[in-house]
This record gives C-alpha cells, sequence and structure tokens, in this order.
C-alpha cells in the first residue's frame, strides 16, 4: 500500500506541490470577480439629450431639411437601428456550430490511502444534425430582415410626421400673419368710424360693432399663435430641438408626387399589388411569416438523432478515440406540442399578414379619395378664389382710402376676405396632408420626396 513520504508530509516533494497548486488554482478562479454591470444614470442621459445642438439654416427650416434632421436624429429610429444591429449580429451567431468540449480530470488530489496524482482527458465534437445549421441561420436571417423592415416602416412614418408637422406650421404662420393684417385692417377702420362719429356721420352703435370686430381679432390671435406653438413643438420633437425652440420654416420646393395625378379607382387593384414589395410593414410581416417556416424545420430536424459526434479520451495509459451516437427516446415528450405550438404560429402569422393586407387596401382606398378631394379644393381655390380674392383686395383698399365707403360694409368685406385666405391656406394643408397619406399608404414615401 502505498503512504505519503516525510517529503509528502512536509509539502516539499513535486507531488506535493502540485497537490497544493491543483487546489489554489480553483480557489483563485472562483475568487475573480466580475465586474458589475453599468448602471443607467437617468440625469446623464436627460443633460446629453438636452445638449444635442440644433442649428437651422438661417434662410430658415424647408420641409426636406426637416426630415433629413428627423431620419438622422430622432431617439426612435436610434433604438430600432440598435435592435437591428444585434439582429445582424445574431445571424452570424446562428451560423456558428457549437464548440467542441475538452474534459481535463485530475485525480487523486486528496487521498487518505496515497497514490500517485493521475491525469485523464476527453475531447469530443458536437456536429449539428443534417440542415440545423441552415434552419438556425435562415430563421435568424428572417428576423433581421423583418427588424429591418420595421425600420423602414417607422422611417416612413417619421418622415410623414414631419412633414405634416412642418406643414403646420406653415400653415399657422400664414394664418397668424392674415389675422395680424386684418387686425391693422380694422383699426383704421375704427378709426374712420371714431371721426365720423365725432362728426355725427356714424352712430355709437357703428362704432360699437368695430370695436366688437376688434375683440374678435385678438382673440382669434391669441388662438391662433397657441396653435402655432403646438405645432412647433410637433416639429422641434421631429427634429429633436428643444421643446420650446423657436423654429423658423419656409416652404419648400413643390415635390414630385404633388404633380402626379391620383390614381383611379381602376388602378387601386395596381397600387395594392405594387404595396406588397414597397410597404416596409407588410415585408416586415412576410418576414416573420418565413421566420416561422424556418422554426417549423429547425424542430422537425431537432427530432433527428445526435450522431457520429467524434471523442477522443486519454490518461497516463493511452488514449482512444472513437465515434458516439445519440437516441432520444420519446417516452415522456415525443415533440408533438412543440410542433403544434410552432404550427400555430406559422397560422397566426400568416393570418396577421392578411390582416395587414385588409387595412391597407383600405388605406389606399381612402389615401387616393383623400388625395383627390384635396386637389380638388386647392385647384377651385387657385383657378376660382384667388383672382377674386386679389381683385376684391385692391378694392377694399381704395374703399378704405377713399373713405366714402359705408364702415359696417368695410369690415364685414374684410371678414370675408380674412376667412377666404385662411380657407386658402387650410386648403394647401390639407393637400400637403392628403399628399404624405397618399405616399405612405401606397409605399412611396421616399419616392416621392
Amino acid at each position: 500500500m502505498n503512504r505519503f513520504t516525510a517529503a509528502e508530509a512536509r509539502g516539499s516533494c513535486p507531488a506535493a506541490r502540485m497537490r497544493r497548486g491543483c487546489i489554489a488554482v480553483p480557489l483563485l478562479l472562483a475568487s475573480c470577480a466580475v465586474a458589475p454591470p453599468a448602471a443607467l444614470d437617468e440625469r446623464a442621459l436627460l443633460d446629453e439629450l438636452r445638449a444635442t445642438p440644433f442649428e437651422p439654416p438661417d434662410s430658415g427650416l424647408d420641409p426636406d431639411h426637416a426630415v433629413a434632421l428627423a431620419l438622422a436624429r430622432h431617439p426612435d429610429l436610434i433604438a430600432l437601428r440598435g435592435r437591428l444591429e444585434v439582429a445582424t449580429n445574431a445571424v452570424a451567431e446562428a451560423s456558428a456550430w457549437r464548440n467542441p468540449e475538452f474534459r481535463p480530470s485530475l485525480g487523486n488530489l486528496v487521498s487518505t490511502v496515497g497514490g500517485p496524482l493521475s491525469f485523464a482527458f476527453g475531447f469530443r465534437c458536437f456536429l449539428p444534425a443534417p440542415g440545423e445549421i441552415d434552419a438556425k441561420t435562415a430563421q435568424a436571417q428572417a428576423f433581421c430582415d423583418q427588424v429591418a423592415a420595421e425600420v423602414a416602416a417607422r422611417e416612413a412614418a417619421i418622415v410623414a410626421q414631419t412633414r405634416i408637422a412642418h406643414a403646420s406650421v406653415v400653415r399657422f404662420e400664414e394664418e397668424l400673419r392674415l389675422a395680424e393684417h386684418a387686425r391693422s385692417f380694422q383699426a383704421r377702420i375704427a378709426e374712420l368710424i371714431t371721426a365720423r362719429v365725432a362728426a355725427q356721420a356714424a352712430t355709437g352703435f357703428d362704432e360699437a360693432l368695430a370695436m366688437l370686430r376688434g375683440v374678435e381679432l385678438a382673440d382669434e390671435l391669441v388662438v391662433l399663435q397657441e396653435r402655432l406653438d403646438v405645432a412647433r413643438t410637433d416639429l422641434a420633437s421631429g427634429v429633436v430641438a428643444a421643446p420650446g425652440a423657436a423654429i423658423h420654416v419656409k416652404r419648400g420646393a413643390r415635390r414630385n408626387g404633388a404633380l402626379l395625378p391620383a390614381a383611379t379607382a381602376s388602378e387601386e387593384g395596381a397600387l395594392e399589388e405594387a404595396a406588397l414589395s414597397r410597404r416596409p410593414d407588410l415585408r416586415a410581416l412576410r418576414h416573420r411569416y418565413d421566420g416561422q417556416q424556418q422554426a417549423l424545420a429547425r424542430i422537425e430536424r431537432g427530432l433527428w438523432p445526435l450522431f457520429l459526434q467524434p471523442e477522443l479520451e486519454g490518461d497516463h495509459d493511452g488514449h482512444s478515440a472513437g465515434l458516439q451516437a445519440g437516441f432520444e427516446i420519446p417516452l415522456f415528450d415525443d415533440g408533438d406540442a412543440l410542433l403544434r405550438v410552432e404550427e400555430a404560429r406559422a397560422r397566426e402569422a400568416r393570418d396577421a399578414y392578411i390582416a395587414k393586407l385588409h387595412v391597407v387596401r383600405r388605406e389606399i382606398h381612402v389615401a387616393r379619395l383623400d388625395r383627390e378631394q384635396a386637389h380638388r379644393r386647392q385647384q377651385h381655390q387657385q383657378e376660382r378664389v384667388l383672382p377674386l380674392l386679389e381683385r376684391a383686395e385692391v378694392q377694399l383698399r381704395a374703399a378704405l382710402d377713399a373713405g366714402e365707403q359705408d364702415a359696417l360694409d368695410l369690415l364685414a368685406f374684410e371678414a370675408r376676405l380674412l376667412d377666404a385666405r385662411r380657407a386658402m391656406a387650410g386648403a394647401r394643408f390639407e393637400f400637403e396632408r392628403a399628399l404624405v397619406g397618399y405616399e405612405l399608404a401606397t409605399g412611396v414615401v421616399f419616392e416621392g420626396a
């Protein structure tokens, strides 16, 4: 029987030193501290967002520049693009084989009967089932394509929101200017009526009506300023500026999409077919369905046995190599339940696509009608109302300068002109909104820019 020698007992022989070292290594590894996860500093992130620079051009922010800023700076898009980066890296991870396994073992580290220190090792490779890696990679790629389509869909939505917010600011700035001009005009009429009252050429009733019109215009200026502030806040949010930032805007050049006639009812079928590839939200759902089909393929291939796994073992007496095969015994779980789950998910993905397609068809139809009606209204304003307005404004200024027209008639005339001018501004905004909605519904947001 082997006994510890005196040298081993004192710890001076090589075997004793090796035992101490083999025991110390695991203890040293166990004592290694793992760095704690980085904490989220909410205040620092808020300060960083507040410090985001925003330098609009001196000439004013046009809609194309606003869209470019939104696409580059919007936090929603930055977060989604980070998700896309995760999905892209997951494709590389899915295509990798499982790492081989090396199993070293030491014997007789602690023994009451003595004996030499023994060492053995094993090496094993895990070969995937036929087609398993291809199915995993295809599923990961389908999810990556789905996320990319979701990013494109969010980009399209932000482009639409930014264009509408910009058009809204342009509209309310114009309406505010019109109201201020009407207020100035009303002040001149009020002065005229006051002079006539002093000359007993008008009554106090006329003066009261003029004062009432002035109060109405003052209230309208307040309401328009509030609406303008809200519209500027929406635009500032889109381009990631401070909520109270003073953003000076200007009209953009007429876009190519505004020159194209709206599709007729007979052409809606072609728009629906084009939307299958143009609408990113439809593409996302299609890639989701593809991913579920690949998940089904993975489940089916996962039922294959684990076979032909090379293994190498050895110790101080020698080594050996061989092949192992593993067969799962479907005693408690034959995989049928999991297969049914994935089949149900695939059907749900298909049904979700059909449901979205139903919504898209309605959106295209409504957007076509909306654009058609908005185009007719704007065309009527430009061709019929605008020439009359310009002629009426000339006559109104001439009548006011002459001081011969009845003052109350002038007030009524001024109110009608203001309403007509505001209706024109509203018609331009509604056409821009309808055009953006048409581009969003048909999937040509970027093509129409």
